[in-house]
């Protein structure tokens, strides 16, 4: 596998893939590092920047090889187009156009390798209006709707934190360049594969625009809370910011949980008797919880 990535979309796809045993060799440019390689140790800052020290490399490139190319000199992209042709699959998530100008294209690399299985993830997809935009998960995030619906009811749409269309994008896209790469097994073809990061958090959100559509009402926001499972949620524990996550789905667990916590009339309480009923008083049940869980450490 050939990486050609930045941020988390597509350096997720090939760690997934190194932990599963391919080769993955990821390009990359002393000159522009991307953002997994500028960690500054939030205890120690006088320090700089500290890429050895990046839990986010960590997190995002362990198990690849790597090699650094100045990409706007030929001599470097010819290099690029040779590691290109003995790997199977390229991966990149530049913006829309750049592996074109730099002369990495699909159309390029597959005269050398007819097999190719090209994959490209970009914000907004390879075609549109805004394809030549460049974008950040928590942009997506906005756009797609998703932000309206994070966060607890009582405030405003929240993101995630967590850039949480990168980590989606990446999963589609393995799924993808899985069943090419089968296809090519069965046929000897090599694909083509373009993703629109936005197109994929969209369609994450599908239960939930059909809500929408079917009830004509918007969805609320539920937090940490489950519309399938009651208890749901992060109780507080005695100290200081500690917490205790906790997730009851069915009746039979709900019984097993009083026995835990020695509250056998909880079971008896016909708020809390069945799911329904624990889903209807979720509010009340939260509180009891929470009162329980605050006087322990564990």
């Amino acid at each position: 596998v050939a990486e050609f990535t930045a941020g988390m979309a597509g350096p997720w796809m090939g760690r997934i893939m190194a932990t599963c045993g391919a080769e993955v060799i990821k390009v990359e440019s002393h000159r522009h590092p991307t953002v997994v390689r500028l960690y500054v140790p939030p205890r120690s800052p006088e320090l700089g920047i500290q890429p050895a020290l990046s839990p986010w490399l960590t997190d995002w490139d362990a198990g690849k090889r790597f090699v650094s190319l100045d990409l706007s000199r030929p001599d470097a992209v010819e290099l690029a187009r040779r590691i290109v042709a003995t790997c199977d699959v390229v991966i990149e998530n530049y913006s829309s156009g750049v592996m074109e100008k730099l002369g990495l294209g699909y159309e390029e690399l597959a005269r050398d390798r007819p097999d190719l299985i090209y994959f490209s993830s970009s914000g907004y997809g390879d075609t549109g209006p805004c394809r030549r935009y460049v974008t950040w998960g928590p942009n997506i995030e906005a756009l797609s709707g998703l932000a309206t619906l994070s966060g607890f009811p009582e405030r405003e749409c929240t993101l995630t934190q967590f850039a949480y269309p990168d980590g989606l994008s990446a999963l589609h896209g393995l799924f993808a360049v899985l069943c090419a790469l089968d296809h090519r097994a069965r046929t000897g073809e090599g694909q083509r594969i373009t993703l629109s990061q936005l197109e994929t958090t969209i369609g994450a959100l599908g239960p939930l625009l059909m809500e929408q559509l079917a009830q004509g009402r918007e969805p609320q926001r539920l937090g940490n809370a489950s519309l399938h499972a009651a208890p749901q949620g992060c109780y507080p524990c005695r100290g200081e910011d500690r917490w205790c996550a906790i997730t009851v789905a069915t009746d039979t667990d709900w019984d097993r949980f009083c026995d835990v916590l020695q509250r056998p009339e909880w079971r008896q309480d016909p708020r809390f008797a069945t799911l329904a009923a624990r889903l209807e008083h979720r509010a009340e049940l939260d509180a009891a919880i929470a009162a329980w869980t605050s006087a322990r450490t564990d």
